[in-house]
């Protein structure tokens, strides 16, 4: 293969669909993908000609030579909650650092990371907290680097994933008799349309951006509360929304972290869900010429979904 993008997390939301996004520009890129990746999700991206390699960060030695001929290096392995056995330092700030030093082992010109808006050295959350150390691995590794910090990911245009806890909603407006908040929705967020996401980071896989942390929001500004009505009058359904206080969701939380593998709820997503998440300083209009897509568009590629 010619000279190519490298993108681990490659079969998440945002991985399939960065991925999408560049072969249609007609970039060469290289998936790495975990051993244990389903056929579907792997055949989503070799349908769009990336070409697929298996392996682990984890394994320094195995890792290294997928970066071989790679210029721009993208890492988008995270998770909102961890599966058992594994902390949020091991999933961020560990494979960030693997992730990091074998690109500059291997000669990668650039890395782009991804981590979320929120993110910064003293946050309430672990999720955020280890993002921020995620981060610095990248920062002090001494390669050309952009990070990019996205609110909630909304929309789907290519393959079969959604963001975490947008197919949550819909499983809850779907199958439940009613849908639980933390606080009832109060806390305000900025969703951001994949579309615009996987746009402006495919500016950003050029000499552009270097040394920045870009904060990525949407057009609208909203409550959580209001974003799940609209997410129940795009697909159809109309549930109550119920007020579950801080405490109640702990003790949830709790438990399903002890019953489940991965966690529809953990202890941190409860003190995510009690602060708000918007831009301080929106870099999309800097990267796309526009303040984005309305999330009006975003939504209605699920109503499309659900009528097609």
């Amino acid at each position: 293969m010619d000279e190519f993008i490298l993108i681990d997390g490659a079969t998440g939301y945002l991985g399939s669909h960065l991925t999408n996004q560049l072969r249609c520009q007609g970039r060469n890129v290289r998936c790495l993908v975990r051993k244990e990746s389903s056929a579907e999700d792997v055949r989503v991206l070799s349908d769009s000609g990336a070409e697929i390699v298996r392996g682990s960060m984890a394994d320094e030695q195995e890792c290294e030579q997928f970066f071989q001929g790679a210029r721009y290096a993208v890492h988008l392995i995270g998770s909102i909650a961890p599966p058992k056995g594994q902390t949020f330092v091991d999933l961020h700030q560990n494979l960030s650092r693997a992730f990091a030093q074998a690109a500059k082992r291997s000669g990668v010109q650039k890395i782009l990371l991804v981590t979320a808006l929120g993110t910064s050295a003293d946050a309430v959350s672990q999720y955020h907290k280890t993002k921020w150390l995620a981060e610095e691995e990248v920062r002090k590794v001494g390669l050309r680097y952009t990070i990019l910090r996205p609110s909630l990911l909304v929309g789907r245009l290519f393959g079969r994933r959604d963001s975490k806890l947008v197919r949550r909603l819909l499983q809850l407006i779907d199958d439940k008799p009613f849908v639980p908040l933390i606080n009832g929705g109060a806390n305000k967020i900025q969703p951001l349309f994949i579309k615009d996401m996987v746009e402006a980071a495919s500016r950003c896989l050029s000499d552009s951006y270097d040394g920045e942390t870009i904060e990525l929001g949407g057009s609208t500004v909203l409550s959580m509360r209001r974003f799940v009505e609209a997410l129940q009058e795009v697909v159809g359904k109309r549930k109550p929304i119920i007020n579950l206080r801080p405490e109640a969701g702990k003790l949830v939380a709790s438990l399903m972290e002890m019953v489940q593998e991965v966690p529809t709820l953990s202890k941190d997503q409860v003190v995510l869900s009690m602060s708000d998440n918007i831009c301080q300083a929106n870099g999309l209009s800097r990267i796309l010429g526009t303040d984005g897509s309305s999330l009006d568009e975003a939504l209605g590629t699920y109503r499309r979904e659900s009528t097609g």
